[in-house]
């Protein structure tokens, strides 16, 4: 059978047998092609030839190339609308495949950005087949991200342009062989600066092949790159060209006509190089020989529609018995020193105690180890705020002076207090706590309150709820109280006044039994008024409750009767929970720890199988799921991933997952494995069923949402963003990109955008406008020259000014900006602004403090 590769070796030598595949050691066979893969790649670089014509011999390669083309079916072309740039091409761009074009200078961004828009308009381009440009942080940064204004302008719907920045390089490249497999495109652009190894003659190859395989055209744009052996048949050198003059009412060419590209083909089919001229007319999407005089397009504003959407659906529990409100608090009275002893001994410190000290000793509770003691500063005097059990055993008491204390017992260890660290041990056992339930409240400085209502059956009551828990904290090292009643003011009071050692729980309606025996200490009165208590001699809330509460209110205020009130439950406490309630949930609990990813890769298909069938219930697919995967030593891995559509296959939500964890990498740490998986949904959207064929796949399925949710789930759902219009004629506040996850549920409702420009605009939009040196007609005339980037541009046209105003009600300092549009004696077109005029008496309304214009680059154009 002849071979379909595009890169045969020499027909002089006769092929060896496949090696055989192997998982693990060195594969010759691979070693030999990669090989000669860099032997022929160093051979083009020094007889500057295509690589393809280095991999065939010279009698063969007519012969080879055509047989190849029959069998594979050669990729169609696609006319640029131009004779001069189709017959330079050999009859038009390749739809199918790799093309690399260069650019010598980023400061020719726009005309590079300009030439891929305008292909990607001619392949049809739309919402519907949409765009999708890739590329790395530096790579925007240096010539800008795409503007809204400017893309309509040009000819492009900006809804059908898809943006994934991504912080590496090699995360992009990842993208680029993503979006070279997929069918769902009309072109895929992928920018990068100079000559990454990553997209050498190797990763050019299955860049080529992908592309070509899925009948997708995909750019390569090459910011400041030298000439280099790929695998690309095609690579244009693009330059900016001057563009057409367009006289205005006074007849003078002082307008700036549509965008001129110098085009440069430095490598095609039949290896000749050409050069063409070529100019894009927005009117008619095509590309035409240079005119000398046409139009100046007139570009508008696409308005689109956004609803910002807050909030958490909840199912419906119309059908369902109500759910008594029972809480459980949680109090850790050593929280400080059981930090300092758990980063010193490790977090089981309590368990492995008994085994350090003499027997005998009851080591559970910290005996047998030195004293410890935390002070702070508190009224210009060192207190004692902390203490351990075995300071506490000695007689050390809270409120102490710091002298006091080092003087009755010189072998304690006193340390400065940390209130930051010890709150970030508290939310890290809230996180954990995420276990039991979903609703974890801090209760701060050293406390937590957890919503248990109709959890504790899944437990097995809710002693076994809080004995797990208890016994849980014990071998992380933390001492805890626990109560459980039907307020959280009730629950909080018992671990308040000291009750809770081994759980306490408290019926409905026997609040003002549990509560009435505590001392008033559990009320967390303020200090002066606990100070008057102890003075009065009311010592527990018994007490209190004897007295008249009209007098209580007149001598200790309003805020004693609201805590003994929720104390006994007769007014609500509200708790604020960390983190919001998801829709839907599903767990497992291991007997065992896993530790591998293909475990939880598996576990994680079990869940979403078990989610599906209450999503169709509901009619309802998943749009936005957290896998939760918490760790044997305490801490919880969280992974959240979005999607473009809602979903239901268990499958579609494995890759989902399966793609962040591989973006993850060595950042995915599973410690000593894990005891409990738990997926939850938390956003959901209407998801009618579908017709599917015999092989079980959904006819018309959706292929653009499937590779824009594994691109979100590899690289971040903010990596993979779109453009939304945004009412405002300030230029930055003039767009907005929201990642592509957020999906229809936010395109409800249509926002109000500014009126269509009167002027064109950029389309490339630095995020930050950048100071140059500018040399201007005075007083307030257009710029003759400027200095960017270290580079002196010498102007040749401008137009302008154009004043846009600040909003004066965001900012109503804002200073007005007067925009020029200016064309360089080498046709490259920029959008500057000056703010401030050097003489009042010329515009008052245009002055700066220091009284001397500022001038900036904000846009390029193509």
């Amino acid at each position: 059978m002849a071979s379909t590769d595009p890169f045969p070796r020499p027909a002089a030598r006769p092929a060896d047998p496949p090696a055989p595949v192997r998982l693990h050691g060195t594969d010759r066979g691979f070693a030999r092609n990669r090989a000669l893969s860099e032997l022929r790649e160093r051979i083009a670089q020094i007889e500057d030839e295509p690589v393809c014509r280095l991999e065939t011999p010279a009698p063969d390669r007519a012969r080879q190339g055509d047989a190849a083309a029959v069998r594979r079916g050669a990729p169609g072309l696609m006319p640029l609308g131009c004779a001069a740039a189709d017959a330079a091409l050999g009859g038009g761009f390749p739809a199918a495949g790799l093309a690399e074009i260069h650019l010598d200078e980023t400061r020719d961004g726009g005309s590079l950005a300009g030439f891929a828009l305008a292909l990607a308009i001619r392949f049809g381009a739309r919402p519907g087949r949409p765009l999708l440009w890739i590329g790395d942080r530096m790579a925007f940064l240096e010539a800008g991200l795409p503007y809204l204004p400017g893309l309509a302008g040009f000819g492009l719907d900006p809804a059908a342009l898809c943006l994934v920045r991504t912080r590496k390089l090699d995360e992009a490249a990842w993208a680029g062989e993503e979006a070279a497999a997929s069918r769902a495109l009309a072109m895929a652009i992928l920018e990068v600066r100079g000559n990454p190894a990553r997209l050498g003659l190797d990763g050019t190859r299955r860049l080529h092949l992908r592309a070509r395989e899925a009948g997708l055209p995909l750019l390569l744009l090459r910011q400041s790159a030298r000439p280099e052996a790929t695998a690309a048949p095609l690579r244009l050198r693009i330059r900016s060209g001057p563009a057409s003059r367009v006289a205005d009412l006074y007849e003078r060419d002082k307008l700036i006509g549509h965008p001129v590209f110098d085009v440069t083909v430095e490598k095609s089919r039949d290896g000749r190089p050409q050069h063409v001229v070529l100019e894009w007319n927005s009117h008619e999407r095509r590309f035409d020989p240079p005119a000398g005089s046409e139009p100046l397009p007139n570009p508008a504003t696409v308005a689109r529609s956004m609803l910002s959407w807050s909030g958490i659906p909840m199912s419906d529990v119309s059908t369902l018995r109500p759910v008594p409100n029972r809480y459980l608090a949680l109090s850790f009275p050593r929280l400080s020193t059981d930090r300092i002893r758990r980063e010193r001994m490790g977090r089981s410190w309590r368990s492995d105690a008994p085994r350090k000290v003499p027997a005998g000793t009851d080591a559970t509770n910290g005996a047998g180890l030195s004293p410890l003691a935390l002070y702070e500063t508190i009224g210009n005097a060192n207190r004692i705020v902390a203490t351990c059990e075995a300071a506490a055993a000695m007689g050390l008491a809270p409120g102490s002076s710091l002298a006091e204390a080092k003087a009755r017992f010189p072998d304690m260890e006193v340390m400065l207090t940390d209130p930051a660290a010890d709150r970030r041990l508290l939310e890290a056992v809230a996180d954990w706590c995420d276990r039991y339930t979903p609703l974890v409240a801090l209760d701060a400085p050293h406390g937590l309150v957890l919503d248990i209502s109709g959890c504790a059956h899944l437990f097995g009551g809710e002693k076994a709820l809080m004995d797990d828990l208890l016994v849980r904290l014990f071998h992380q090292g933390l001492s805890a109280l626990a109560a459980i009643a039907s307020h959280a003011g009730t629950a909080l009071a018992l671990v308040g006044g000291g009750r809770g050692r081994g759980g306490t729980i408290v019926a409905a309606n026997d609040e003002l039994a549990a509560v009435a025996p505590l001392p008033v200490a559990a009320l967390r009165l303020e200090a002066p008024v606990a100070a008057m208590f102890r003075r009065l001699g009311l010592k527990s809330i018994d007490a209190l409750l004897a007295l008249p509460r009209a007098g209580l209110a007149r001598r200790f205020g309003e805020d004693l009767l609201a805590r003994l009130d929720t104390a006994l439950g007769h007014a609500s406490r509200p708790i604020s929970p960390r983190r919001p309630v998801p829709d839907l949930t599903a767990e497992r609990r291991l007997f065992e720890p896993i530790s591998l990813t293909d475990d939880v890769d598996r576990i994680l298909l079990l869940l979403a199988a078990r989610l599906k069938g209450d999503l169709e219930r509901r009619g309802v697919g998943a749009r936005q799921l957290e896998l939760s995967l918490f760790r044997v030593d305490g801490a919880v891995n969280r992974l959240m991933v979005g999607a473009s559509r809602p979903v239901r296959e268990p499958a579609a939500i494995q890759r989902l997952f399966r793609e962040r964890m591989k973006g993850l990498g060595e950042e995915f740490d599973a410690g000593f494995g894990y005891d409990l998986v738990k997926l939850a949904i938390y956003a959901t959207e209407a998801m009618p069923d579908l017709q599917t064929d015999l092989s079980g796949e959904t006819i018309g399925s959706d292929a653009f949402g499937n590779l824009v949710d594994r691109l979100g789930a590899r690289l971040g759902e903010a990596s993979v963003l779109r453009l939304d219009a945004v009412a405002s004629h300030w230029p930055e506040r003039a767009e907005r990109w929201r990642p592509m996850a957020a999906g229809s549920a936010a395109l409800a409702r249509p926002v109000p955008v500014a009126p269509p420009q009167t002027a064109p605009r950029p389309l490339r939009l630095l995020a930050i406008p950048e100071p140059i040196e500018a040399s201007f007609e005075v007083p307030d005339g257009a710029p003759l020259k400027f200095r960017w980037r270290r580079a002196l541009h010498v102007v040749r046209r401008a137009e302008g000014p154009e004043r846009i105003a600040g909003e004066w009600w965001r900012q109503p300092d804002e200073a007005a900006r007067d925009y020029y549009r200016v064309e360089d004696a080498d046709g490259r077109r920029f959008w500057l602004f000056r703010e401030g005029c050097a003489d009042p008496a010329v515009d008052p309304e245009l002055q700066v403090p220091d009284g001397r214009p500022a001038w900036f680059l904000h846009g390029i154009f193509a």
